[in-house]
C-alpha cells in the first residue's frame, strides 16, 4: 500500500520541489541539525531532493480527485434538471395514480398531515370565541366525531364542505353533522373572527325529546350546505349566548355544568327556529361541478373498489384533471379523501359495536392488517383500543 502511495505521490513531487536558499550563516538554522529544521521537499545544497511527505501528497490527490468527483456530479445534477424542464416534470400537479402515495408538497397537505385532521373530541362540549388578527390562508380539510357550528363574525371565507362550497360573510352560519368533511379559505387579510362549537352526538341526542329535535339544524339538506343567515339582532343574541356558554364551560361555579346544557339548549333551539327543514335560504355554491359530482361517486360507491380511472369514465373527463381540479378546491386527492372517508366511517361503525373484523370489509377495506395500519396512524389508536375506549366513556 505505501509502495502504490509513493507512486501516486512522484507525479506531485515537482510541486513541493521547491528551490530554498540556503540560510544565512551563523543563523542557527540549516541542515545541520543545529537548532534547525528542513523544508519539505527542498533542494538542499550538494544534497539529493528530499524525498516529499507521502501523507502530504496523498491528501492533495484526494483533494484534487473530490474536486474532480464534486464537479461531474454538479454536471449531471445540471443535466437531470435540464431534461425534467424538456419532458415536462415540473409541472405544479404531476400525474397520480389512484393508488400511489400521495407525495408532500409546499402548502399541500400529505397524508400524515390529513391523518391529523380526522380528530377526535376530548369533551362532550366545546365552545370558543375565536379572534385572529392578520389572518391569511386556510385551515385544512378535516371533520369530527360529533356535531360542528361555525358562525363568522368578521372577515370573508371561501367554505367547502362535502356537498357543496359558499363565500361566507358576517352572520353566516355553518351547521356541519358528524364525520361531515369541511374545509375553509380566508380571503381577505385581517380580522378574521369566528365562534366554534362541537357537540357530541350523544349529548345532542340526550338535550333533545320526543317533541324537538335539536340535532334537526345539522341534517336540513343532503345535497346542500346547511347553511343559515342571521340578522344583526340575531347575530348579537348568537354571540352573548356563546359567550357565556365558554364561561360556564369553565366550571369555576358551582351549577357550571347545568347552566351550560340551558345555554346550549337556548343556541339549538335558535338555529332550529330560524332554519324549520322544509326551506333552505338560496344562494350560490361555488363548488364546481366536476367536483360535486366526484363527491356524489365516491360517496355512492365507497365500500366498494374505487379507482380514478373508475372515477373518470363515470365523469367523462380526463383523470389527471378530476384529481388536479379535486385538489385545488379541497387540499387533498382524491385518494386520500377515499381513505379519509373509509376511516371515519369506520370509526361510526365502531361506535354502533361491531367487531373490528367485520369494520374492515364493511367500510371498503379488503385487508384486516392494512385496514388497522391505516386506522392506527389516522386515529392514533388501534381499532380494538377505539373501541374499547368507547366502552370506557
Amino acid at each position: 500500500m505505501q509502495q502504490r502511495t509513493l507512486h501516486k505521490c512522484r507525479r506531485f513531487q515537482t510541486v513541493f520541489r521547491t528551490k530554498v536558499p540556503p540560510p544565512p550563516a551563523g543563523s542557527g538554522t540549516g541542515p545541520d541539525g543545529k537548532g534547525g529544521c528542513m523544508q519539505r521537499g527542498a533542494f538542499i545544497a550538494g544534497s539529493s531532493p528530499v524525498e516529499p511527505d507521502v501523507g502530504l501528497c496523498y491528501s492533495s490527490l484526494r483533494f484534487k480527485l473530490r474536486i474532480d468527483l464534486e464537479g461531474r456530479q454538479m454536471g449531471k445534477e445540471s443535466d437531470r434538471t435540464m431534461n425534467k424542464k424538456k419532458n415536462g416534470q415540473n409541472q405544479k400537479y404531476p400525474e397520480e395514480n389512484a393508488y400511489s402515495q400521495p407525495r408532500e408538497k409546499a402548502g399541500v397537505p400529505g397524508t400524515r398531515e390529513i391523518q391529523k385532521k380526522l380528530l377526535i373530541l376530548q369533551e362532550d362540549l366545546i365552545c370558543e370565541c375565536k379572534t385572529t388578527k392578520d389572518a391569511d390562508g386556510s385551515f385544512l380539510f378535516h371533520c369530527h366525531d360529533g356535531c360542528e357550528i361555525f358562525v363568522l363574525l368578521e372577515g370573508e371565507v371561501d367554505f367547502y364542505t362535502e356537498n357543496d362550497g359558499k363565500r361566507l360573510k358576517r352572520g353566516d352560519v355553518v351547521c356541519i353533522p358528524p364525520y361531515g368533511f369541511h374545509r375553509g379559505e380566508v380571503l381577505s387579510p385581517g380580522l378574521y373572527d369566528r365562534i366554534v362549537i362541537n357537540i357530541r352526538d350523544d349529548l345532542l341526542k340526550s338535550l333533545s325529546t320526543a317533541r324537538t329535535d335539536l340535532s334537526a339544524c345539522f341534517y336540513l339538506s343532503s345535497q346542500k350546505l346547511n347553511y343559515l343567515h342571521l340578522t344583526q339582532e340575531e347575530l348579537s343574541r348568537f354571540a352573548s349566548l356563546s359567550a357565556s356558554l365558554q364561561d360556564a364551560l369553565s366550571f369555576r361555579h358551582y351549577g357550571d355544568d347545568v347552566l351550560a346544557d340551558i345555554l346550549l339548549r337556548q343556541i339549538l333551539l335558535l338555529l332550529n327556529c330560524l332554519a324549520p327543514s322544509q326551506r333552505l335560504p338560496e344562494y350560490s355554491g361555488i363548488m364546481p361541478r366536476l367536483v360535486a359530482d366526484a363527491f356524489s361517486y365516491v360517496e355512492e360507491h365507497l365500500t366498494e373498489e374505487l379507482s380514478l380511472p373508475a372515477i373518470a369514465e363515470y365523469l367523462h373527463h380526463n383523470g389527471t384533471y378530476i384529481s388536479r381540479c379535486f385538489r385545488q378546491v379541497m387540499g387533498v386527492s382524491i385518494q386520500q379523501y377515499i381513505i379519509a372517508k373509509r376511516i371515519a366511517l369506520a370509526q361510526q361503525l365502531l361506535r354502533q359495536g361491531h367487531s373490528p373484523q367485520d369494520v374492515c370489509y364493511m367500510a371498503g377495506f379488503r385487508n384486516y392488517s392494512h385496514f388497522s395500519r391505516t386506522f392506527s396512524q389516522d386515529v392514533g389508536l388501534s381499532p380494538k383500543q377505539y373501541q374499547k375506549r368507547l366502552y370506557q366513556s
